[in-house]
């Protein structure tokens, strides 16, 4: 019996989806008129490029079983992430983070996987989420805090 179901691997897909569309691929461009993927492609350095060729060589595989394609995933994401965050930075990447990835289920499987990098992004998103809902709902109570 599979530890993932098919939606926590659509999950992760979804993470890699929307950091290549949502940062790598994004309408704007970086400094000096260069396109973020080519940002992203300056800043991978040489001893990672063969561990992200690796990675992305088993994430389009795509194995059928869910187990092994979260960890293809999470490996893929875990080898890409330094240069997405010397590219980027990390306030970006959490943004990018689709609303579904936002839990600590999803940073507790990255967590089990060996991708702490991906975890902490994540820890960070539900923490802005939470501080987020929190500030809404005193506006909601006209500016008090009741408890």
């Amino acid at each position: 019996m599979p530890k993932y179901n098919a939606g926590q691997v659509k999950v992760f897909e979804g993470i890699v989806e929307s950091f290549i569309k949502n940062v790598v691929k994004s309408a704007g461009n970086a400094p000096d008129g260069a396109s973020p993927a080519e940002v992203f492609s300056d800043s991978v350095r040489v001893m990672e490029m063969p561990k992200i060729i690796v990675a992305r060589i088993a994430f389009n595989r795509g194995a059928a079983d869910p187990d092994k394609r979260v960890k293809q995933i999470l490996k893929y994401c875990s080898s890409v992430l330094p240069a997405m965050q010397r590219s980027f930075g990390d306030d970006l990447l959490i943004d990018a983070l689709p609303a579904d990835a936002r839990t600590q289920e999803i940073a507790d499987i990255c967590r089990e996987n060996g991708a702490t990098g991906i975890a902490g992004l994540v820890d960070e998103a539900v923490k802005r989420d939470m501080a987020a809902d929190l500030t809404t709902g005193i506006k909601k109570q006209g500016g008090r805090r009741h408890g």
